[in-house]
């Protein structure tokens, strides 16, 4: 059997922007460096705009899968994508992709991958990966202010800082930010929904209370302090350490199985 064969298998779901794309694929690339097998996908229109500047050596460990999504006249599929997309078809967008769930559903099971590594913008697929019993893990390519901006916008009136809203003028250049509509809060709801209760916000924003104000948390603040001052972290060593994480995890979880 070749060797390749017996790699670890990653199957990677990145949002249907490049944006997003990218840090997958510079993922992927670390991935591959350290003989895992990757299973990239993504739209036709997404792929078409990633071969041309994918070196040919990844060719045979970075496998690019097509999803297709439903065509309709607001959204033909060269527009299963964000670029170009104009701000009011992004909702449809997103209903889109999962409603292609079923389609991912068959693969998944065809491949039958070691690990699913989803964007953080994709929480309906956390239900698929449980249902078939594949291990998987959120990337998010956000930084912590993106993150603080997108919580507080779906968090409740007494925890929300008016502080981290966005000016008028840019409410109105991006509606869909704040369009009520089924995903608007799909991600807390997910992890309060979590039938192991192994992810609650109850939870989380108790540990993190713990270990921000708390005197219990004395200890982690004065450990935090002296990292920042040591660690000059650049993206690249940030994806690489990733890899490395996602590796173990991977090995771990095959030992279990």
């Amino acid at each position: 059997m070749d060797a390749r064969e017996e790699s670890f298998k990653i199957f990677m779901l990145p949002w249907l922007a490049h944006g997003h794309i990218s840090p997958f694929i510079e993922l992927a690339k670390r991935l591959v460096e350290r003989k895992f097998l990757v299973y990239f996908c993504s739209t036709p229109v997404n792929l078409e705009a990633i071969k041309p500047n994918l070196p040919q050596t990844y060719s045979a460990s970075i496998h690019l899968l097509e999803i297709h999504l439903d065509s309709t006249p607001e959204l033909p599929p060269h527009h299963h994508t964000t670029k170009g997309l104009l701000p009011h078809l992004m909702p449809k967008l997103e209903d889109a992709f999962k409603m292609a769930s079923p389609n991912l559903e068959s693969v998944l099971k065809t491949l039958n991958p070691d690990l699913l590594v989803a964007d953080i913008l994709l929480p309906w697929i956390l239900p698929l990966s449980a249902s078939l019993n594949i291990p998987m893990i959120f990337f998010s390519i956000f930084g912590a202010t993106a993150i603080s901006f997108m919580c507080n916008r779906t968090a409740s009136d007494e925890l929300r800082f008016p502080e981290l809203e966005l000016h008028e003028c840019w409410k109105s250049k991006c509606p869909y930010l704040y369009k009520d509509h089924a995903e608007g809060q799909s991600f807390l709801k997910y992890l309060d929904l979590d039938e192991a209760g192994k992810i609650r916000r109850g939870e989380v924003a108790a540990g993190i209370k713990k270990v921000v104000v708390e005197e219990t948390g004395e200890a982690f603040r004065k450990r935090a302090e002296e990292i920042s001052g040591v660690l000059k972290v650049t993206d690249e060593e940030e994806i690489d350490a990733l890899a490395m994480e996602l590796a173990r995890l991977c090995h771990v979880n095959k030992g279990r199985a």
